[in-house]
């Protein structure tokens, strides 16, 4: 279904852009080409063809297929109000050419520089259940690195890894997502990553992406001998990865716990979180924290099943992709950046550092500081 709405994205402004303003058989030819491309792209990913043909096809949707799409929008408003007022008609045009340079421009940014650069966000969260030696207390949440974006671009880490310890943070938390599909895209990362320092470490989870559910393996056995690099790599780093388990932290003479689980969302990606074993021994009145990949899991099961103070979670990158205010993440997730609240339960919800293609514009990448206040 997906791949038929980003067809009929492609379909339709080419439609009326060469029914109107196409003549020439040659130039008709070279405007229909890209759409031919990408059909070809979609036919070769059912079948289950390699990343290259994704790629190929995101780039048409963005750098062609976005830009004609607002063209023909502004363009198309113009017929109707041309017909009480023909000027229009052209005004309308004219717009519309100008938001195509402006669109085509936001996105040769976000493939060639937006995806290079990153901010800190800066958060406070209030509870009044807060255990009082936990007042102030800063957790800066990493999220979505996805190493196989980068390739071997080593210099993006180490300025992410420089920028987090400035922070001085009393706990680093990631919430998956490390790699896009295979345990090697870590490897020119070893000797960065182990870098991230704070007062109680970092503690991390695995992503959708880290089950390596994505890759072209050979077998089961190959996919399940990743997924173990990827804990150990993470493990190697000094990382403290939660499997559906849970720590204690203590602080000025209190207590809180972190509980880690495995993935969780909506089909097609995994599902294998086990709140119960992960919450086992975690006193019923204590102050909890649940890291949770994708926010899908918090009205699935954390809201309606346990009382969980605050959520960390990851996975929607903002889609990668905001502008005007606008971003399309809400046609997919009810919650995908920023905080969320339902009564005293909190969710949180970064857009990432990294994404699954080289690509961002507005919804650029970041760390999270989160300050935690009692009330």
């Amino acid at each position: 279904m997906m791949y038929i709405i980003l067809l009929l994205l492609l379909f339709l402004p080419d439609i009326y852009i060469s029914r109107n303003y196409i003549n020439e058989p040659i130039i008709l030819f070279l405007y229909w080409l890209p759409t031919f491309i990408a059909i070809i792209s979609v036919i070769a990913l059912r079948n289950g063809s390699s990343r290259k043909m994704i790629k190929t096809l995101f780039l048409i949707i963005l750098l062609l297929g976005v830009p004609k799409l607002i063209f023909s929008i502004v363009s198309f408003l113009g017929w109707p109000l041309g017909m009480a007022y023909p000027p229009l008609v052209d005004i309308f045009n004219i717009i519309g050419f100008i938001m195509l340079g402006i669109t085509a421009f936001s996105m040769l940014y976000g493939i060639t520089l937006g995806w290079q650069w990153f901010r800190a966000d800066y958060k406070t969260l209030t509870f009044p259940d807060l255990p009082p030696g936990f007042n102030d207390f800063k957790i800066v949440q990493i999220s979505d690195l996805h190493l196989g974006t980068f390739g071997k671009r080593r210099a993006f880490c180490r300025k992410l890894v420089q920028a987090v310890n400035k922070e001085k943070a009393d706990l680093i938390v990631f919430t998956g997502d490390i790699v896009n599909s295979r345990a090697s895209e870590i490897k020119p990362f070893m000797s960065i990553l182990p870098g991230f320092k704070s007062k109680n470490g970092v503690i991390s989870i695995l992503g959708n992406h880290d089950y390596c559910v994505y890759g072209d393996f050979k077998s089961d056995d190959e996919m399940n001998e990743n997924i173990s690099s990827i804990i150990q790599a993470e493990k190697n780093f000094g990382w403290d990865i939660l499997i559906n388990e849970n720590r204690c932290l203590k602080n000025n003479g209190d207590k809180i716990f972190i509980i880690g689980v495995e993935n969780n969302g909506k089909p097609p990606f995994p599902m294998r979180a086990d709140i119960h074993k992960a919450m086992e021994g975690v006193p019923d009145d204590s102050f909890k924290i649940m890291l949770s990949h994708d926010p899908t899991h918090w009205r699935q099961e954390i809201l309606p099943k346990t009382d969980v103070n605050l959520t960390l979670s990851g996975h929607t990158h903002g889609m990668q992709f905001s502008i005007f205010g606008f971003n399309p993440s809400f046609l997919v997730y009810r919650e995908w950046g920023g905080v969320y609240q339902e009564k005293n339960q909190v969710l949180h919800v970064s857009i990432g550092v990294g994404g699954n293609m080289a690509f961002r514009f507005g919804a650029w990448a970041e760390y999270n500081v989160l300050t935690l206040k009692r009330k």
